[in-house]
């Protein structure tokens, strides 16, 4: 399994080979920019992944003709979408959609670049259910056991909520004054500040969030089987992360 990991400020992540010679887009506009993109995708030059927020992501690359292939677990959706990747160097970029085509394409996640053999690869997606899915939340209790995973979760769920409260005081406080709203973010951030503190110096919750953390890391959000193949097809080109989380 080959593990990439990407982040990006638009919403869009992508994956490309580098070997690709083609002109920067920087000068184009956006309406250009995306039938650019369209097209690229279409042409299996990249693969582009589209999602509702900004996010990271990490994406485990594995070959359908390799005898020790992983086995799709049912907390992985497969998605439905024809896809084709060419990939001419077989040096591949996983990034922030904003990075295609640019004269910075090194402006991007240390673990983003991987290489592959080069050639043309039929690619099935898969995409990891979200972590309240009763798959995922059985699996993590018996990694760490029920009471400790619902240890972890009241801790967590601690911190968000006091994220959730700054944010309420902020928006609420617009209405009062500027003094009240002062107030509510100052007593938001020390809470907060507390709650992490407090994570940070407990053994126990820590120990859990470490073993959590592994599972994440080898349960990536987003799978791609590579197979590869002599004739291209018509590729969809894209795939939306939000929609099957």
């Amino acid at each position: 399994m080959i593990y990439l990991e990407a982040e990006t400020d638009v919403g869009t992540l992508a994956l490309w080979d580098m070997g690709h010679q083609l002109e920067h887009l920087a000068p184009l506009p956006n309406r250009e920019f995306q039938a650019t993109i369209t097209q690229d995708s279409k042409a299996a030059r990249l693969i582009y992944i589209g999602s509702d927020m900004d996010l990271g992501c990490r994406l485990g690359l594995f070959f359908k003709e390799e005898p020790h292939s992983p086995n799709i677990q049912p907390w992985y959706y497969q998605v439905d979408r024809t896809l084709y990747l060419h990939a001419p160097s077989g040096r591949l970029c996983f990034a922030g959609l904003e990075f295609y085509r640019r004269e910075t394409p090194h402006v991007v996640h240390e673990n983003s670049i991987g290489e592959i053999d080069p050639g043309l690869y039929r690619v099935q997606a898969y995409v990891r259910l979200d972590e309240a899915d009763d798959f995922i939340t059985e699996q993590l209790c018996k990694l760490v056991g029920r009471e400790e995973y619902r240890y972890y979760r009241s801790r967590s769920t601690g911190c968000l909520l006091s994220a959730i409260a700054l944010g309420l005081g902020f928006i609420t406080s617009l209405a009062w004054s500027w003094l009240a709203m002062g107030i509510a973010i100052l007593f938001s951030i020390l809470y907060i500040g507390l709650q992490t503190r407090r994570n940070e110096l407990d053994t126990r919750y820590q120990n859990t969030a470490q073993h959590i953390q592994q599972w994440y890391q080898q349960h990536p959000e987003l799978l791609f089987q590579l197979e590869k193949t002599e004739q291209l097809g018509m590729s969809d080109g894209s795939i939306d992360i939000g929609m099957h989380r």
